[in-house]
């Protein structure tokens, strides 16, 4: 006769773990503030009708959450600073040089290293790379845990490749951040090109430069630019406004050595690159063709500040976004998703002169 299995018990690791959840749900509530005191072991061991060594593994969750700390023997103490107030998590959807389409480039290298050079500002970065919003991607599966135990204050998404227009599968505090403008439908920072060339019109023109031309990642960003620029009272031929993805930047160099071989009265003497990582290709190209810069060729070029590693370049003028204020305008965001969680803010950020960073 087949005999019935006896019942499993619980999982062993299930009190603990339930256990480490009230205490997080309540410090998250603010039933013990920040930087107070636990109750005495022997008092948390009654009320959560648990043993020492239960909540010794319950403590221990909380400890590497970074919920509490232990003060030697004066006892156990929620800590100044929990991660559901300062601990922010940065998605990218690739990873440090990943080439090709989809991958690496100096907009998304910019935030990165600005959120790490920023930890102890208040807040914490924890930088994820290569996130695919599907569980079957660790990373993922991690964020989903992270939000649902509010480990964490706020998600900080960079619009691109898999994570573009991503939205969190429940309602918590998120950001969007584009190197583009701002989508009006999901709360993001983007940035404002407009104001790129507009500024760069202003230095064209006081460089009394004639012939222009556009190199842009892609076509219908150098048309914009063109249309701009003739607002600006700065007309620039079709044949001058040229584009190339910047996952391609070795063929910058193909590109403008053709259009810089013309004949002195024909080729450019101004040049607008709006995507940083086409201008090491562009500047091979004007070295090939032995130019002087910016005597022959004023060359603007788009640059990200300030924590993007980059040498200054003799006599090329810099314009570009702060994205260290970009990341305080979305942690903004965040802070008032926090009272209104429904509310789509979107805010744009303004080129500046990047000379005061070099």
């Amino acid at each position: 006769m087949k005999r019935t299995p006896p019942k499993k018990s619980p999982r062993a690791d299930a009190k603990y773990d339930e256990v480490a959840t009230a205490i997080r749900d309540e410090i998250i509530a603010g039933h013990w503030a920040a930087g107070t005191q636990l109750p005495t072991w022997d008092a948390l061991c009654e009320r959560y009708d648990v043993g020492r060594p239960t909540l010794t593994r319950a403590l221990d969750v909380l400890k590497a959450e970074g919920f509490v700390a232990a003060r030697t023997t004066r006892g156990t103490y929620v800590v100044d600073t929990p991660p559901n107030l300062n601990r922010y998590v940065l998605l990218f959807p690739s990873e440090p040089g990943r080439r090709g389409v989809g991958g690496w480039n100096l907009f998304w290298e910019s935030i990165a290293m600005e959120a790490l050079s920023t930890q102890n500002e208040g807040h914490r970065f924890d930088v994820r790379f290569q996130v695919t919003p599907h569980r079957d991607c660790p990373a993922y599966a991690t964020l989903l845990e992270d939000m649902a135990k509010r480990r964490i204050a706020g998600v900080l998404c960079v619009h691109g490749g898999a994570l573009a227009r991503w939205q969190p599968p429940i309602p918590f505090p998120h950001v969007s951040l584009c190197a583009s403008a701002p989508p009006a439908d999901i709360p993001s920072v983007g940035i404002d090109w407009p104001s790129f060339y507009t500024a760069a019109t202003g230095i064209l023109r006081e460089g009394s430069r004639k012939r222009i031309a556009i190199l842009a990642s892609e076509q219908p960003a150098a048309e914009a630019a063109a249309a701009l620029f003739r607002e600006g009272g700065l007309s620039i031929p079709e044949r001058f406004r040229l584009s190339m993805p910047g996952a391609f930047c070795e063929g910058a160099e193909n590109l403008m050595r053709l259009l810089l071989s013309l004949p002195r009265a024909e080729r450019p003497d101004g040049l607008l690159v709006c995507d940083d990582n086409l201008l090491p290709g562009t500047l091979a190209a004007v070295l090939a063709e032995k130019l002087s810069i910016p005597k022959d060729l004023l060359i603007i070029a788009h640059g990200n500040s300030p924590a993007a590693p980059r040498a200054a370049i003799p006599g090329v003028r810099r314009l570009g976004f702060d994205t260290a204020q970009m990341l305080r305008a979305a942690l903004q965001i965040l802070e008032r998703q926090k009272t209104s969680p429904s509310r789509v803010e979107t805010i744009a950020i303004p080129a500046t002169d990047q000379l005061t960073f070099l």
